[in-house]
């Protein structure tokens, strides 16, 4: 048993453990109700607290001490909207069981905290966002944009006041998704781009298909009618900002290059190459060359 001045020293170490569990736990009930939007309620707080309180009693009784944090949380999250979680009360009543009862007791202790656990945390394990009668709606994900997307960006620009002419050469074929979405990325930004610092100015998308790559370009002529743009040369690099270097980095994850630096004539030029094997099978289109959109 002990010395009396060692069972105090133990009753010292239980009391902060309890205090640090609850302190956890309690932190860990207020950020749900913030990011889940449920309510921090004096019901949860006070289970919680008196879950952990019987951690004082773990070495001598690590089972009905599990047992009591268990019932409490039950409680807890069968009575409040609580959002699921393993808290660190449980998983102190869980670790001493394993390190102070046999393994037959430590086995059972594990089999019957996993379900319990789970039932009593959030109340049940049927979600709520679902009513008798009703079932989960699967509504598909929304396809993700591609060359096919193009001419309705492209419009976009025109309908902001930027004339944008788009071209498409070679033969046009189905690209891999990924490499369809980063095309369509760098021709959005770079005519948001454009639109935002080349002022009343024209634009030219070139896409260009070739037996082992697709590679877009998006110029401007700048300076337009609108304030200068090229010169001085601060103002037109001030274009390479977190737009191109997204960009770029979403290029090179497909091994592709990416271009963006002011043309010579005025303006500004933006141009990608993806490396994209030409596919087996005939292709999807016919060929078009210099085909004015």
């Amino acid at each position: 048993m002990g010395t009396r001045a060692e069972r105090l020293e133990w009753t010292r170490g239980d009391g902060l453990v309890a205090v640090g569990a609850a302190a956890t736990d309690l932190t860990g009930l207020s950020l749900s109700a913030v990011v889940d939007g449920t309510p921090f309620t004096v019901t949860g707080a006070l289970g919680l607290v008196l879950a952990a309180l019987t951690l004082l009693f773990r070495r001598h009784h690590p089972l009905p001490v599990l047992g009591a944090v268990l019932t409490l949380g039950l409680v807890v999250n069968v009575a409040t909207p609580a959002a699921p979680h393993f808290g660190l009360t449980l998983t102190v009543a869980l670790f001493t069981v394993g390190r102070r009862c046999r393994p037959a007791a430590v086995a059972a202790a594990g089999l019957a905290t996993v379900p319990l656990a789970a039932v009593g945390l959030g109340g049940s394990l049927i979600p709520s966002g679902l009513r008798a009668g009703e079932e989960a709606e699967s509504a598909p994900p929304a396809p993700q944009p591609g060359t096919a997307d193009l001419q309705r960006i492209v419009t976009e620009s025109r309908l902001a006041g930027m004339d944008t002419e788009f071209t498409v050469h070679g033969t046009v074929r189905p690209l891999p998704p990924t490499v369809g979405l980063t095309v369509f990325r760098v021709v959005q930004e770079a005519l948001t781009n454009a639109r935002k610092h080349a002022g009343n100015a024209n634009a030219r998308v070139r896409l260009t298909y070739r037996p082992q790559e697709v590679s877009v370009e998006v110029c401007d002529d700048g300076p337009g009618d609108g304030p200068p743009r090229r010169t001085p040369a601060r103002p037109r690099s001030g274009r390479a900002g977190y737009g191109l270097i997204g960009m770029r980095e979403r290029v090179a994850l497909h091994g592709g290059t990416l271009e963006a630096a002011p043309r010579e004539d005025g303006g500004f030029r933006v141009a990608a190459r993806l490396p994209v094997p030409a596919a087996a099978g005939a292709p999807d289109g016919a060929e078009r060359e210099d085909h004015r959109r």
